[in-house]
């Protein structure tokens, strides 16, 4: 009896270790990744950037701060998370831009801003203040351009403009309206 229990403990002994030889033989699966799925991986993971522009004579034209920056080779496009964009003008307050999501494509030719958009210019000797809300917004950094195609509101001291859809000329201070626009006016 005892003689059988040292059988079938060697023999138990005997599977597990076959069970293990084959585990560790066994060829183990590779992932590969084909150029498409490498071309639209995340290739690069920037945290707390900050990329300052300048226009040709050194003053600061652009600058883009945002918690993380993450690198997508396909279109040169960059994922940026609660994006803060200051676009500096002569003779007048920056604009300031944010957002909770942002898509940079071919570098920073076209940067879609979604969810929570805002915009904003304090008041100067120029202007005055105003304020635009919105949940997406197309900017075109290059030509001091910003469009959208959605509910945008405009809020000036003493007046709110609501609309759908919108072309804005940053450097001219020029915006046109698109579709259903309605104002109020307070006088003060």
């Amino acid at each position: 009896m005892i003689k059988n229990s040292y059988y079938i403990t060697a023999f138990i002994i005997l599977i597990c270790l076959g069970c293990v030889g084959w585990y560790i033989a066994k060829p183990q699966q590779l992932l590969l990744l084909d150029s498409q799925a490498l071309l639209n991986t995340p290739d690069a993971i920037i945290n707390n950037l900050t990329v300052t522009k300048f226009n040709t004579d050194g003053s600061i034209a652009t600058r883009l701060t945002t918690p993380q920056m993450k690198h997508i080779p396909n279109n040169n496009t960059s994922l940026l998370d609660k994006p803060n964009i200051v676009s500096y003008q002569e003779n007048q307050a920056p604009w300031k831009i944010s957002a909770l999501n942002g898509k940079a494509v071919n570098g920073s030719e076209k940067v879609t801003l979604t969810n929570d958009v805002f915009i904003h210019q304090s008041a100067s000797p120029h202007n005055k203040e105003t304020n635009f809300y919105t949940e997406k917004l197309y900017y075109y950094p290059q030509r001091q351009y910003a469009d959208t195609d959605v509910a945008i509101t405009l809020t000036q001291p003493g007046t709110v403009i609501k609309a759908i859809g919108m072309q804005a000329y940053l450097e001219e201070k020029k915006i046109k309206f698109l579709n259903r626009t309605r104002g109020q006016y307070e006088a003060g």
